[in-house]
């Protein structure tokens, strides 16, 4: 019996999207991973049972870092162009023209990749 290929989200042909400021490259991201997607929440949210009520409590400040810095690690060819290491300290620190790109970028590879799997579930 063959192998089944295809199946993992780094074999995807939408896996990593270069990120622009202008002309200049600033970044390369991938794809967000469930674990990706649960490190970003476990970060960004917080949530407590009080009684019978369940409190959540979500710091979109602390999500849209985590997912910027989620987005340019864990993966071969993902990573940044600037002279700093790729740190969630540093992108907390980075200036909003290029946190908002790479945050952009995020959202844009996201939704391509909702396209591209409705295409070939049909």
């Amino acid at each position: 019996m063959g192998k089944i290929k295809g199946c993992f989200i780094d074999q995807q042909p939408n896996f990593y999207k270069d990120v622009f400021v202008g002309e200049q490259k600033i970044a390369r991201i991938h794809a967000l991973s469930r674990a990706d997607q649960g490190a970003i929440e476990e970060y960004g949210i917080k949530k407590q049972l009080k009684g019978n009520e369940l409190i959540i409590d979500i710091n979109s400040i602390n999500t849209e870092n985590m997912t910027v810095y989620r987005s340019l690690i864990g993966a071969d060819e993902a990573g940044w162009e600037f002279d700093k290491e790729v740190t969630f300290n540093n992108v907390c620190d980075l200036d909003k023209t290029n946190f908002d790109a790479i945050k952009k970028a995020v959202s844009e590879l996201a939704e391509q990749n909702k396209v591209t799997d409705a295409i070939s579930k049909n």
